[in-house]
């Protein structure tokens, strides 16, 4: 399953989405298939590559369950509204695929490394991605699978990936201990850049701020952290992006909303 924070300042989860990259996962990926109906426009896209990372390449359909996941991520955060919210300048569509394109490039490489180093998922791992990606699959908008092209064995083939980067990030991540002397100076500037608080109530809402903050500076450390390491071990992969096939790849609800 994978588990997003919440918290009482929306616009701090809104810059942790804009910046989030590979957030611990389990290898199940295990997605609630709660939105409605998609449309997905591509243009002839399915035979086309959309990013290659070394020697892996990734279709169109392979692509949009990534896309997907980032959809459950960004409605999980900020609700369905999220998709009027400026991103800086950025429309929610662009930032979430460009997270999708980040979270393919960092799973792709650790399974990479994965294959180079003889690192397997355990019988009991791989089935249970397996078993999730089957469920998963089937909780899919029609859509997804008719116009989008994704079928069972792709919806597979990431949730295995994607167990191999879980397992990695989690040994990588074990030894982590939060420094709280720099988070209490991150958090105070966090304060300063916000809303002054100042009464009882507000001092009450500050604790459960600090909380969602931490974190979110935990998952944020811990990604600083294992991106280090994958980028020792990636050394020389190159990533390159399909941008036309990218951007034939379109999303949007069958209810009129943005995305």
């Amino acid at each position: 399953m994978i588990h997003f924070h919440t918290g009482e300042k929306r616009g701090a989860v809104i810059a942790a989405l804009v910046t989030l990259v590979a957030v611990a996962a389990a290898a199940a990926i295990i997605i609630s298939a709660r939105m409605g109906g998609w449309t997905i426009f591509l243009s002839n896209a399915r035979a086309d590559w959309v990013v290659r990372v070394g020697d892996a390449s990734v279709s169109a359909p392979e692509y949009l369950v990534y896309l997907y996941e980032q959809k459950v991520l960004f409605e999980d955060v900020g609700g369905e509204d999220i998709w009027d919210t400026d991103f800086d300048g950025e429309t929610p569509e662009e930032v979430a695929k460009r997270n999708a394109l980040r979270r393919v490039e960092t799973v792709k490489k650790t399974a990479a490394y994965c294959v180079e180093t003889d690192v397997s998922l355990s019988e009991e791992r791989k089935l249970e991605a397996d078993e999730s990606a089957t469920e998963l699959f089937a909780d899919m908008p029609r859509s997804l699978k008719d116009e989008g092209g994704v079928t069972v064995d792709i919806v597979k083939k990431v949730a295995e990936d994607m167990g191999l980067y879980e397992m990695t990030y989690e040994f990588v991540t074990k030894n982590y201990i939060l420094n709280e002397r720099d988070f209490e100076s991150y958090f105070s500037d966090y304060i300063e850049n916000g809303d002054a608080l100042s009464s009882e109530e507000a001092m009450e809402d500050l604790e459960k701020i600090k909380e969602v903050v931490r974190d979110e500076y935990i998952i944020t450390t811990k990604n600083e952290m294992f991106d280090a390491e994958c980028a020792e071990w990636s050394q020389g992969v190159k990533t390159v992006v399909n941008k036309k096939a990218l951007a034939r790849i379109s999303v949007f609800e069958m209810d009129g909303g943005s995305l």
